[in-house]
C-alpha cells in the first residue's frame, strides 16, 4: 500500500470496488501477481468518473504499462481515441496484446519509448483533451510543459502519484535515492497550484492524485 492514508481505509475503499469487467480483472490480477505498476483501484474509480463526466474525445496516457487503464478508459466510450507511451519493452508487447484481445486495436495506439522523446515528435495536429499521467515521477512538470501545445483550449490533465508514498509531504520519510523524485513531484505540484489557468484539486486517494482543467486564453 501506498501509505498516504490509513490502512484500514484503504482496505475499505478497494474493497467498494470490485472489476466487473472479467477481462480487465484478470489483467489487474496479472499485474498485482508479477509486481508491475498499474493505477491503484480507488484512483481507477475516480479516473472513469472524471472520464465519464468531461467526456473527452482524444485521451493521451504517459505509461501504459501493461494496458490496464488504458482499455479501462476505452470502454467508458466508444467515441474515445487513445495514444498511450509506453518505454518497457516486455510491458509495451504485453500490452499490445492485451489491447488486441480486448479488440481495441483501433481505438489504441501504444507507442513504444521514452516520454521525453515522444511527446516532441507529437504531430501539430494531434490535439489532446485529456492527458493521464502515470510514469517516472522525476519528469511530470517537463512532460506538463511538452504536451501544452497538443492541449485543446479546455483539457485535463490527471496526474497519478503525485504524494508518492507520503514522502511528499514529509522530509522524514524521503531516502536518499528518492530525493530527486520528491523535489521534482514538489515543484509540478507547485506549479499546478499557482497557475491562473489552471484549477487544480489534489486528493489523497491511492498514491495520491491531481486534477487539473487548463483553460487556455
Amino acid at each position: 500500500m501506498p501509505n498516504i492514508n490509513y490502512d484500514y481505509i484503504e482496505s475499505y475503499l478497494k474493497g467498494l470496488y470490485i472489476e466487473k469487467d472479467p477481462f480487465l480483472a484478470n489483467i489487474e490480477e496479472y499485474g498485482l501477481r508479477e509486481n508491475i505498476p498499474i493505477i491503484e483501484k480507488e484512483s481507477l474509480e475516480l479516473l472513469r468518473l472524471i472520464i465519464s463526466i468531461f467526456k473527452p474525445n482524444r485521451i493521451l496516457e504517459i505509461g501504459t504499462a501493461i494496458g490496464y487503464s488504458a482499455i479501462s478508459m476505452a470502454k467508458l466510450d466508444s467515441k474515445i481515441n487513445i495514444t498511450s507511451f509506453e518505454i518497457n519493452e516486455k510491458n509495451y508487447n504485453i500490452a499490445i496484446d492485451n489491447i488486441k484481445k480486448a479488440k481495441l486495436l483501433d481505438r489504441i495506439e501504444v507507442r513504444f519509448g521514452d516520454a521525453s522523446e515522444l511527446l516532441t515528435k507529437l504531430r501539430e495536429d494531434e490535439i489532446f483533451d485529456f492527458v493521464f499521467i502515470d510514469a517516472a515521477k522525476s519528469h511530470y512538470l517537463e512532460y506538463f510543459n511538452d504536451i501544452y501545445k497538443n492541449l485543446s483550449n479546455r483539457s485535463i490533465i490527471f496526474s497519478d502519484n503525485v504524494l508518492f508514498k507520503g514522502m511528499i509531504a514529509d522530509d522524514s520519510l524521503v531516502p536518499r535515492r528518492d530525493r530527486t523524485i520528491v523535489r521534482n513531484m514538489r515543484e509540478y505540484l507547485s506549479f499546478l497550484t499557482s497557475q491562473n489557468s489552471i484549477k487544480t484539486s489534489v486528493i489523497p486517494i491511492g498514491d495520491g492524485v491531481a486534477i487539473s482543467l487548463i483553460e487556455k486564453e
